[in-house]
């Protein structure tokens, strides 16, 4: 699993790094949740009786 992102001093003064430490968290996010359903559909694959979210198509 990725460690989360760490905000940086700029983060408090600059929009921009601010902007930037936020899509990265957001990234960040979506990489565990697509781990997660990747995990339950493995499981309800091989008998497990879970409601697992869809699959996303990659952007």
């Amino acid at each position: 699993m990725p460690p989360k992102p760490k905000p940086s001093i700029e983060t408090l003064t600059s929009a921009a790094a601010a902007a930037e430490y936020s899509s990265s968290v957001e990234a960040w996010g979506e990489g565990l949740a697509a781990q997660v359903g990747r995990l339950c559909r493995w499981a309800v694959a091989n008998g497990g009786k879970f409601d697992c979210p869809k699959a996303e198509p990659p952007t």
